[in-house]
């Protein structure tokens, strides 16, 4: 009956089949620092986050020829700003790149241009649309832009006699909102809660 057990076991503990990837197809010579997201566009091409660069980057399907769209030096017209910026997949084949240093969010068609500025939704929850241990941000089937909101603390204390008026610690919320917003009314639904450590 040991036996059996051990047996049942060791089974269970056996390790996935490894499925190799195939050849490489293409490879940069590019430089590159800390690439956050890779977004594949149709025709082999790739459109990079290059955070630790401060640019994104359009690949072509060889990877030889690349194409700026934004970057922190005056290189180009289009900056990327001095904080890490956020890229996610937006509707069809275009690329929502977030910039929380102007709070903008800027829309790349899948030739890798600029085509329309927006504002975030809301300036508290900028960060949570960079993506990152937040969650990537995403859009539903009505599409509205929905990711991980601000969780608001608790409103500071006043203290007792004893502490001579001293404002104590907030008390730091237990959950976070999930919200979607619809990006042409700026109306923002909450969907859910979680719990946050």
């Amino acid at each position: 009956m040991l036996f059996v057990v051990i047996s049942t076991w060791s089974n269970a503990q056996q390790l996935p089949p490894v499925h190799p990837l195939g050849p490489v197809l293409a490879r940069s010579t590019e430089q590159l620092g800390t690439v956050t997201t890779a977004r594949a566009l149709p025709g082999g091409r790739v459109l990079i986050n290059d955070v630790f660069g401060h640019r994104v980057l359009l690949l072509d399907s060889t990877f030889t020829k690349i194409t700026v769209v934004a970057d922190s030096t005056s290189s180009t017209a289009n900056a990327y700003g001095p904080r890490n910026g956020g890229l996610f997949a937006y509707r069809g084949d275009s690329t929502m790149f977030i910039d929380p240093a102007s709070l903008s969010m800027l829309v790349i068609d899948p030739a890798g241009k600029i085509v329309r500025v927006m504002s975030a939704p809301r300036p508290a929850d900028v960060l949570f649309l960079v993506g990152g241990p937040n969650g990537t941000p995403g859009f539903d089937d009505r599409g509205r832009i929905v990711y991980r909101g601000f969780a608001k603390n608790g409103p500071l204390q006043a203290g007792g006699p004893a502490d001579k008026g001293l404002m104590s610690m907030p008390s730091f919320p237990e959950s976070a909102p999930i919200v979607g917003v619809d990006l042409d009314t700026r109306k923002v639904n909450p969907a859910a809660f979680f719990r946050i450590s």
